[in-house]
C-alpha cells in the first residue's frame, strides 16, 4: 500500500485523484457499500452521504470527491492542488474509518483483500 500510495503522490493532480477515487470505490464495495447498478456515481454519493459521513475528513467527504472526480472525467477539467489534497486527506484516514465501519473482526478477516 505504501508503495502504491507513493506512486500516486508522484502523478499529476488529475491522474492521482482519479486513481485514488477509483480505489475508494473498490474498497467501499468490498466493505459492503456497493453502488447499485441503477444509480450514477453522483446519485450513489448523495444517497449514501449519511452512511459515508464517518469517512469525512474536514472538507473531504465522499460526495465532494465524487463531484471533483466527475469534473475531471466528464468535464475534462483540471483540478487545483487544494482539490487534490482532499483526496489525500481522505486516504490518510480511510483505513481507520473503514475498520470502524466494518468492525474490527470483519476488517481483520478481510485485511488482505481490502
Amino acid at each position: 500500500r505504501r508503495k502504491w500510495y507513493a506512486d500516486q503522490l508522484r502523478k499529476t493532480n488529475e491522474a492521482g485523484a482519479t486513481a485514488l477515487y477509483l480505489y475508494f470505490v473498490r474498497k467501499l464495495k468490498k466493505a459492503g457499500l456497493k453502488r447499485p447498478e441503477s444509480l450514477t456515481l453522483l446519485e450513489y454519493a448523495a444517497a449514501s452521504q449519511e452512511r459515508l459521513e464517518r469517512f469525512s475528513v474536514y472538507d473531504a467527504d465522499f460526495l465532494r470527491l465524487t463531484q471533483i472526480y466527475l469534473k475531471m472525467t466528464y468535464g475534462y477539467q483540471q483540478i487545483s492542488d487544494e482539490e487534490r489534497e482532499l483526496f489525500h486527506d481522505f486516504y490518510k484516514e480511510f483505513y481507520k474509518n473503514l475498520r470502524a465501519e466494518m468492525g474490527t473482526l470483519r476488517y481483520c478477516v478481510h485485511f488482505f483483500t481490502i
